[in-house]
C-alpha cells in the first residue's frame, strides 16, 4: 500500500494535575538543575485535572492527518479499557488509512502524570508497568509498504526495532527517515552512534543532547558540535522557550520563538516541531520555511492542555494572526562551526 507517512511509536494516556502552590526550584542533583516543588505533608487545592490522549504515535499522527497525509499508525495498546480510547481517537482522524495496534495480554495501556508548574514547564512521571516499551516493529509491519515519510518516536532502545527501520531504509533510499528519540533510545544509540547516518532528521533537545554526547547541558556548542559529526541529514536541537538551533552539514540555523503565544503545557511540542517540520519539509525542501513551520506547530500546541488538542490546521496556520507572526520570525544562517 501507498502512504504519505508511516508512524511508528507510543499511544498513552495522559493525566495533569497543577496546584497553584507548585514552586520551581533549584535542585544540583538533576540535569538541568531545576524541579517542581509542593509543601510538603500539607493538602492543596489543584487548579488543573484533565485527562487527554498522548504518545508520539498520536501526537505526530494527528499532524500528519491535519494536514492531509494519508497514514499509516504502528503502535501498542495493552488489554484493558483504555485501549479502546486509543483506538477510537486514531479512528477519529480522517486521514489515517490504517492502524496497526499490537496488544500486550499481561500489561495495561500506558500512563502518564503530568505534573504542570505555574510556568507551564512539566515533569512527566509514566508507569513503568505500562505496555509502551513493549512495542515491536517487525519487517513484515512495514515491508510491503510504500512511503514519503517514516517517522519514529518511541523505539524504547530495543535493537530489533532499531535494525527493522535501518534495513527500510536501506532498501527505500527516498523516504525520509525522522527520528525523535525517548531516554532509552539515547542511551542505546550513544553506544551505536553509526545508526544517527541513516537518519534523514533527527530532532531532540538540549536536555537530551545532553545525555547522547556525554557533554554538560551547558555546553551548547559542543554539544551541537558533536552530534553533527554524526548526523549527515538535518539535526534539529530544541532550546525551549529560547528557540531551536539547527544544521544540515552546511549551515547553522538559528531560530527565535514567537512571542505572541501564550504557554499553558509543553507537553508534545517535541513531537509537533518534528513532524510539523518534517511535512512542510518533504513538500518544499526549504529548510528556513519548514523549521519555522515545525516551530508555529509546537508554539499552537503549548497554547492547550495536551500534546494533541491544539495542533496546526492549514485553516488556523492561514489565519491572519499566524501568517503575520510567521513572516516576521527571522532565521539567522551562518556557516557551520
Amino acid at each position: 500500500m501507498k502512504f504519505d507517512a508511516i508512524v511508528i511509536g507510543s499511544s498513552t494516556l495522559d493525566f495533569f494535575v497543577n496546584s497553584f502552590d507548585s514552586k520551581i526550584i533549584v535542585e544540583k542533583s538533576f540535569i538541568n538543575k531545576k524541579g517542581i516543588a509542593f509543601p510538603l505533608g500539607q493538602k492543596i487545592d489543584g487548579n488543573i485535572f484533565e485527562t487527554t490522549t498522548g504518545g508520539s504515535c498520536l501526537n505526530v499522527a494527528t499532524t500528519f492527518s491535519n494536514f492531509g497525509y494519508k497514514t499509516y499508525t504502528i503502535t501498542i495498546v495493552g488489554k484493558d479499557v483504555n485501549k479502546l480510547v486509543i483506538k477510537n481517537y486514531l479512528k477519529s482522524l480522517k486521514n489515517i488509512k490504517k492502524i496497526t495496534t499490537k496488544i500486550d495480554d499481561h500489561k495495561i495501556t500506558g500512563f502518564s502524570c503530568i505534573i504542570l508548574s505555574n510556568n507551564a514547564e512539566r515533569t512527566i512521571i509514566k508507569n513503568p508497568k505500562g505496555c509502551s516499551a513493549n512495542l515491536k516493529v517487525n519487517q513484515k509491519d512495514i515491508k510491503n509498504h510504500q512511503t514519503k515519510i517514516i517517522f519514529t518516536g518511541s523505539l524504547y532502545g530495543k535493537k530489533d526495532n532499531w535494525n527493522t527501520l535501518i534495513n527500510y531504509k536501506k532498501t527505500h533510499p527516498k523516504v525520509l527517515w525522522c527520528s525523535n528519540p525517548n531516554k532509552k533510545d539515547l542511551l542505546y544509540l550513544k553506544n551505536n552512534l553509526s545508526i544517527l547516518k541513516h537518519i534523514d532528521c533527527f530532532v531532540l533537545n538540549l536536555e537530551e543532547a545532553s545525555i547522547l554526547s556525554g557533554l554538560p547541558y551547558s555546553q551548547e556548542k559542543a554539544i551541537f558540535q558533536f552530534i553533527d559529526k554524526y548526523v549527515q541529514g538535518i539535526c534539529i536541537v530544541s532550546k525551549g522557550s529560547k528557540g531551536l538551533i539547527a544544521s544540515d552539514n552546511k549551515f547553522i540555523y538559528h531560530c527565535d520563538t514567537y512571542h505572541h503565544i501564550k504557554l499553558v503545557d509543553t507537553t508534545g511540542a517535541g513531537d509537533a516541531l518534528a513532524s510539523g517540520f518534517i511535512l512542510m519539509y518533504q513538500k518544499t525542501k526549504d529548510i528556513e520555511y519548514s523549521l519555522k513551520f515545525g516551530l508555529a506547530n509546537a508554539s499552537n500546541c503549548i497554547e492547550k492542555i495536551g500534546g494533541n488538542t491544539n495542533l496546526l490546521t492549514p485553516t488556523i496556520f492561514n489565519n491572519r494572526t499566524w501568517k503575520k507572526h510567521f513572516n516576521k520570525l527571522k532565521i539567522k544562517k551562518e556557516k557551520i562551526w
